[in-house]
């Protein structure tokens, strides 16, 4: 699924969109999976700009970090029938868990994925 935030953005704005999309986002497709950059310090990340979970970026100024929205995506998102994905808090922690190692084992994996 290709991630279309930038699409009404002009100028400079826009301009900063494209590098997004190009250099984090394999073309706009990376923003709805995991990826691990498996390079330096970086852990698994995440979203538009790829917020690195193991670092915490922080997304707003004293306010929201990279784990916090997380959390809150795994929480909150719901399918097409308004069913939560993960149902289950013990996959969040499992998934939580796993995200926070600096060498994991899932190379990728789609948000969309429901629970087994």
């Amino acid at each position: 699924m290709r991630f279309t935030g930038g699409e009404n953005l002009t100028g400079f704005k826009r301009l900063v969109n494209d590098v997004f999309m190009k250099n984090e986002l394999k073309n706009g497709e990376g923003a709805y999976e995991i990826s691990h950059a498996k390079a330096g310090r970086s852990g698994y990340s995440f979203g538009p700009v790829q917020w690195d979970l193991l670092q915490n970026h922080e997304i707003k100024k004293n306010e929201l970090y990279a784990r916090d929205l997380f959390t809150d995506i795994l929480t909150n998102s719901r399918d097409a029938n308004n069913n939560l994905i993960f149902n289950n808090n013990a996959t969040i922690q499992k998934i939580l868990e796993e995200v926070s190692k600096t060498n994991g084992n899932i190379s990728s994996h789609r948000l969309i994925n429901r629970d087994p």
